[in-house]
């Protein structure tokens, strides 16, 4: 039995499928007062690194073109993305760097998983190896490796 504990959030921010999230700015939800937390996509093992992106549908797109120049696609206009986030349990990851199974993952500058090194924050660690450009499996277990001993000697 695969259980994972997720939750949905709006996206603030650039956000692709099996990435690493970070909170992002506070906004106000669709219906009633209440200000809803929303994700971005993280940027580095210092970030506070929540979870990753499930699968995300693809965006709907249209085609402009503007004074003769080739046509360009942007998202249509709509209503605010969500995105589904594993905080626990089970997640692919599409990797910026080589892992090896049982390395802790953390986020590079584009939200894609790479090995944590000391200090870093860490979303998880890979259950396979794997190489930058590809997806693995990763159980997704929130932390912080300790930072070097000269840096704890020096607080």
């Amino acid at each position: 039995m695969n259980v994972d504990l997720g939750n949905v959030y709006f996206a603030s921010g650039p956000v692709e499928s099996f990435t690493i999230v970070k909170f992002g700015a506070k906004t106000k939800a669709d219906v009633g007062d209440q200000i809803v937390s929303t994700v971005t996509r993280a940027g580095s093992g210092a970030d506070a690194l929540i979870g990753i992106t499930a699968k995300l549908p693809p965006e709907r797109m249209r085609t402009i073109s503007v004074d003769g120049d080739p046509d360009t696609f942007e998202p249509l206009p709509g209503p605010r993305r969500r995105v589904d986030i594993i905080h626990v349990g089970l997640a692919s990851v599409l990797l910026g760097g080589a892992v090896v199974n049982g390395d802790f993952i953390t986020s590079d500058s584009t939200g894609r998983g790479v090995r944590a090194g000391a200090g870093d924050r860490y979303v998880g660690f890979a259950l396979e190896d794997g190489v930058a450009g590809a997806g693995i499996e990763v159980l997704v277990s929130i932390g912080q490796l300790a930072a070097p001993a000269a840096a704890r000697a020096a607080k």
